[in-house]
């Protein structure tokens, strides 16, 4: 019994409030190894002025600061897939090609996050840590794209009214805060590499990296809602 447990838990089988209990735990024990790695930060870490690898850097974040960082991506790669599956099939109602193509974004995210807590940013393994977090960052980025067509349709076919109004709602919103926080990052980022605009403030680089690994995590429990609110 507990073995078939396990199964249906590893590929994503399991009830909404499953669902999101699932997603959050995993969330709030990341973002625990997070705030464990700013804590052991040598001197003051900020957002506004560091970007989200340097809690991996072995050499600005000396040990245990960097091994919380990496604990924390190691926990959250592998566990995070199951709800990736549960998310899959519930797209795949809607629309099966890129409900498989969200599914196999999904699967180099969680090779991306592993990876980035395997490789830190310095110089000797610089380039398989960029190649990593482009993997996991890029990989979020379009997954939530590739998703917006099957929760539509989801939207559209919502036969309840009140629910109807409240999917399209939630659906725009994922929508704004995505493209809306990604396309800041990329402005800020050649004003500052191209145009050697001065980072100050709000208008930083790291910053919107940050923000917009919050949108990504926003985003991906806007995913969850609209497909445990829709009607089945």
């Amino acid at each position: 019994m507990k073995t078939n447990h396990l199964i249906m838990f590893f590929t994503g089988l399991y009830s909404k409030k499953a669902a999101i209990a699932h997603l959050t735990i995993i969330y709030l024990v990341f973002v625990v190894f997070i705030l464990a790695s700013i804590a052991s930060y040598p001197g003051n870490y900020s957002i506004l002025t560091n970007a989200i690898s340097n809690l991996g850097n072995l050499d600005q974040n000396p040990f245990p600061g960097w091994l919380f960082f990496s604990i924390g991506l190691w926990i959250l790669g592998p566990l995070v897939f199951p709800h990736y599956l549960y998310q899959y099939r519930a797209l795949k109602a809607a629309q099966k090609y890129f409900a498989t193509i969200f599914l196999v974004i999904s699967v180099i995210i969680c090779i991306g996050i592993i990876g980035v807590g395997m490789f830190s940013e310095v110089d000797q393994t610089f380039l398989e840590h960029v190649i990593f977090a482009v993997m996991a960052f890029g990989g979020l980025f379009f997954a939530g794209i590739i998703s917006w067509i099957p929760l539509i349709i989801i939207a559209i076919r919502e036969k309840a009214r009140r629910k109807r109004l409240l999917l399209r709602g939630i659906v725009a919103l994922m929508m704004l805060i995505l493209v809306g926080t990604a396309v800041v990052t990329a402005w800020v980022y050649l004003s500052v590499k191209l145009n050697g605009v001065p980072e100050s403030g709000l208008f930083s680089i790291s910053f919107w990296e940050w923000m917009l690994f919050f949108a990504v995590g926003i985003h991906s429990f806007l995913l969850t809602a609209v497909i445990n609110f829709r009607s089945v």
